[in-house]
């Protein structure tokens, strides 16, 4: 128990150090693309999409492998390196268009992997009897790192400035690598069975499966549409880098007591009648 305990631990850093970079990388880099690369909306948005198609799908088989080996390190390890020198070095030099599509598929794999990656470790360690108020004491940490981030930038948003932003990314992946040299790869649980890929497909012909990947999808399609542009449609406004801080603060510091709220209405009333009324309040 103390073994999960220290890495749980040390996952609550990680998270609120790696989502840190969210801030700037889902927000701000944006805004640097379309002020200082003078690129449209619309050339912004097939960059979020490549970045985020290809950081979806390569999941399938970073997943597979990381249960194949056994090993969850490596995988994050790797990205954390790639994208520490990504952003810090290679990112502010990039200036044609085509440099940006060859990239940015790249870098969402990496983005990707350590997110899927990590909320995997979390449920690792999580304790079997009470896997919701587990992952949700530590997923918590993600938003408070976001938030964190989002208020110093609201209160110092020459942060923003790429002079600055670029090399605290950088900074921001050098420690989620140190810190993960720190994590102990967990040791599989009995249940835990490793996923082939003719695994993957009989559980795709389950109907239920069906139902919540096009939950799923229908969900990430509408949270992207509006989260990924606000902050453009405030610079359209004529609102500041400080403004979108203040923004997005607003937005994400409830989301900080209702995790640890949902994480145990999701242990007593079942995870499935609770994302169904999630998705009622979100339509309404």
């Amino acid at each position: 128990m103390r073994f999960k305990n220290k890495e749980l631990y040390l996952l609550r850093i990680f998270l609120f150090v790696y989502y840190m970079a969210w801030t700037f990388i889902f927000f701000f880099i944006p805004v640097y693309l379309r002020e200082q690369k003078n690129f449209s909306i619309g050339m912004i948005g097939i960059l979020a999409g490549l970045f985020g198609f290809f950081g979806a799908f390569s999941q399938v088989y970073i997943g597979y492998l990381s249960d194949k080996f056994r090993k969850r390190k490596p995988f994050m390890v790797l990205s954390a390196i790639m994208l520490m020198l990504g952003y810090g070095y290679l990112f502010p030099k990039l200036g044609s268009y085509l440099s940006f599509l060859i990239i940015y598929p790249i870098f969402g794999i990496f983005m990707n992997t350590i997110t899927t990656l990590s909320n995997v470790l979390i449920l690792d360690y999580s304790s079997t009897s009470s896997v919701g108020r587990s992952f949700a004491s530590t997923r918590v940490w993600a938003p408070i790192g976001f938030l964190v981030m989002m208020l110093a930038t609201g209160f110092y948003p020459k942060l923003t400035d790429p002079k600055y932003m670029f090399p605290i990314i950088s900074a921001i992946f050098l420690l989620c690598f140190l810190i993960l040299l720190l994590v102990k790869e967990p040791e599989f649980k009995v249940e835990t069975k490793t996923l082939t890929f003719s695994d993957v497909k009989r559980l795709v012909l389950i109907k239920e499966i069906r139902k919540f990947l096009l939950f799923m999808f229908f969900y990430s399609f509408a949270l992207t549409g509006t989260s990924g542009n606000v902050n453009l449609l405030i610079k359209y406004l004529g609102g500041s880098n400080s403004d979108i801080s203040w923004a997005l603060v607003v937005c994400s510091a409830p989301e900080i007591p209702m995790s640890y709220f949902w994480g145990n209405m999701a242990d007593k009333l079942g995870k499935k009648n609770l994302a169904y009324s999630c998705r009622d309040c979100h339509a309404y």
